[in-house]
């Protein structure tokens, strides 16, 4: 038969295991009570952190990466310049030009005119008062006309004296057109390049160094044109 009564004993024992069970159970709710504020707490915090990060970053005034500067459509411009090969007289030139730009990369510079004006040297008098010579006479440029397509390879800015931006581009330039020289006229073909640098309320100067031939049946005559212009 079993016997349901209990000992003191045991019912000491039981008594015991059970406040321990209690015990642990307390403690276990403890913990996660504890865990479950951390994580709250830790959620809120790097909810305020990521809102003080984007206000600081909309307070901080932004750097990007500007476009170039719009292309105007036609470019006038004047110019002087020099023909220096010339041992005996140079040729100081004084001229204009109109560019029609299509896009960032291509231009036609429809029509640009000189003329030449002498500047005679000490040469030829120093050859008559030495040597009694008299020079070869040869041609001289007057007044030519030229049309030519320009290439637009490289563009560039830049800070002035960490005060101003600077803005520039090469070009380069191939075309032909007419030259009337001293005793001839004849077809040209010049090319070469320029370096053009923007600044504000779109005028710009620019630097050409061209060559120019100008060739018939019989020779070319040759000429280096160092053309410096101011642009609108």
């Amino acid at each position: 038969m079993l016997n349901l009564r209990q000992s003191p004993k045991d019912s000491h024992f039981y008594r015991a295991n059970h406040s321990q069970n209690v015990n642990q159970s307390w403690y276990l709710r403890l913990l996660s009570y504890a865990v479950l504020g951390t994580l709250a707490l830790s959620v809120m915090f790097e909810h305020d952190l990521l809102i003080q990060t984007a206000n600081a970053q909309a307070s901080v005034p932004k750097r990007v990466v500007q476009n170039r500067r719009a292309v105007p459509t036609y470019e006038w411009t004047l110019a002087a310049g020099l023909l220096p090969l010339d041992a005996f007289k140079k040729g100081l030139t004084a001229g204009g030009s109109l560019t029609i730009h299509q896009n960032h990369r291509w231009a036609w510079e429809a029509l640009s005119v000189a003329y030449s004006f002498e500047l005679e040297t000490d040469l030829e008098e120093q050859l008559q008062a030495f040597y009694s010579l008299q020079p070869t006479p040869f041609e001289r440029v007057k007044l030519f006309a030229l049309s030519n397509l320009v290439f637009k390879p490289l563009y560039w800015k830049g800070s002035w004296l960490n005060e101003k931006m600077a803005y520039g581009e090469l070009l380069l330039v191939a075309g032909g057109g007419y030259g009337w020289l001293s005793q001839t006229s004849r077809p040209a073909f010049d090319a070469g390049f320029a370096v053009k640098l923007l600044h504000e309320n779109e005028f710009a100067t620019r630097l050409d160094v061209r060559m120019i031939s100008f060739f018939n049946a019989e020779d070319i005559h040759n000429e280096l044109w160092v053309n410096l212009g101011f642009s609108l």
